[in-house]
C-alpha cells in the first residue's frame, strides 16, 4: 500500500530552501560575505539537505516495514523499531477555519511513525482516504510485531492520496 505527499507540501519543501539560497546569493553578490549572508547560506543549505534527504514523496507500507521514498534516498523503517502510527498535529490556519463541531473531530493531519523514545518520522503530510486507512489497519493487524494505529479514521469525503498521480499500468486499484 502506498500513500503520497501533497503537491502543496512538496512545492513548499522545495521552494523554501530555494528562496533562502536565492536571498543568500543575492546578499553575497550585492554586499559581499557578511554575517547575514553567511547565516542565510548555511540555513538554506541545511534546509535543502533536509528536504532532499528526509521529506517523503511517498510512503510504502510493506510486510517488512515502512519505506519512506524521499527525493535522494529510500529510508526503510522495520516494524520492530516502530511503536505506533499517529497523526500529525495539523495547521493553526486549518484549526482556525474549522469552527463547527464535526470538523473539529474529523482527522485532518498526515501520518507520523513513532519510533523508540521520541523519534518521529513523517510519512505523509495529508490525510489519506478511508480505503487507504482501512488497508493500513488490515496490514498492521497481520503483523507479528504489534504496531499500534493511533490515528483516527478519516472522513468519508477524503480523496485518495494518489488521485492526481500518474500510475504505471497495474499499479492502481479500482476505487469504490
Amino acid at each position: 500500500m502506498t500513500v503520497h505527499a501533497s503537491w502543496r507540501g512538496l512545492a513548499a519543501a522545495v521552494a523554501s530552501p530555494l528562496v533562502l539560497l536565492g536571498f543568500a546569493v543575492s546578499l553575497l553578490v550585492l554586499r559581499g560575505p557578511g554575517p547575514v549572508a553567511i547565516v542565510a547560506l548555511v540555513l538554506g543549505l541545511a534546509l535543502a539537505t533536509v528536504t532532499l534527504l528526509d521529506y517523503p514523496r511517498r510512503t510504502e507500507f510493506a510486510p517488512d516495514g515502512v519505506h519512506r521514498v524521499c527525493m535522494l534516498r529510500r529510508h526503510v523503517l522495520p516494524w520492530p523499531e516502530l511503536v505506533a502510527i499517529e497523526r500529525t498535529g495539523g495547521s493553526a490556519r486549518e484549526a482556525f477555519r474549522r469552527r463547527d463541531e464535526h470538523a473539529a473531530t474529523t482527522p485532518r493531519g498526515g501520518l507520523v511513525a513513532r519510533g523508540a523514545g521520541k523519534r518521529r518520522f513523517l510519512l505523509t503530510d495529508r490525510v489519506e482516504s478511508r480505503r487507504e486507512f482501512d488497508e493500513l489497519r488490515a496490514l498492521l493487524g497481520r503483523l507479528e510485531v504489534p504496531t499500534v494505529l493511533r490515528a483516527g479514521r478519516p472522513s468519508a469525503d477524503a480523496p485518495p492520496t494518489d488521485l492526481y498521480r500518474r500510475t504505471r499500468a497495474g499499479d492502481r486499484q479500482d476505487r469504490p
